[in-house]
């Protein structure tokens, strides 16, 4: 979604977990395969999945991921938030919007809020992590948020694309 408000209407493409991105990558962990007796390193497995979306279906990525998160979170809650809403404030500024791509906590949500932004939440029956990643706060803080706009994410990706277009047309008028 957030790929096509660049394409359709040239928003700029945030995300909170891209700092957190980087900092497991300049950390690049051992990875424990669950396919072979063999570790890597975080860089390799990246290269290996085809980037952070392959690696994700890992469950020792998807691990890193929300506990390295969370650790920073339970010292600073808004670690992962300042970087962010300096960018937003900076496309503000220059009349650039921005889609922030990964809300997940309330504070996150409270942070853009502040700033003005309005809240979509995509949702697809069926989606979600199962077992203990699924149970991360990082999966289930929201649940119950109340977004300014719902897409259903219920048909193909050609139906999906044009719910996305129909709300960047909303929101310019």
């Amino acid at each position: 979604m957030a790929a096509e408000f660049g394409r359709h209407a040239a928003y700029t493409r945030l995300a909170f977990a891209d700092e957190l991105k980087a900092a497991l990558i300049r950390l690049n962990p051992l990875v424990h395969s669950c396919c072979c007796y063999e570790d890597y390193h975080l860089v390799d497995t990246l290269e290996d999945h085809g980037g952070w979306e392959g690696a994700k279906a890992l469950p020792e990525v998807r691990r890193l991921l929300q506990e390295y998160g969370q650790a920073i979170r339970d010292r600073d809650p808004d670690f992962w938030v300042r970087p962010v809403l300096a960018q937003v404030r900076q496309g503000t500024e220059w009349k650039l919007p921005c889609i922030v791509a990964d809300v997940r906590y309330a504070n996150e949500l409270g942070a853009l809020r502040a700033e003005g932004a309005v809240v979509v939440r995509v949702e697809r029956p069926g989606a979600g992590l199962a077992g203990q990643a699924g149970e991360h706060a990082s999966e289930t803080e929201l649940d119950g948020m109340e977004p300014d706009h719902v897409l259903h994410n219920t048909g193909t990706l050609v139906e999906l694309l044009a719910s996305v277009r129909a709300l960047i047309d909303t929101l310019g008028d």
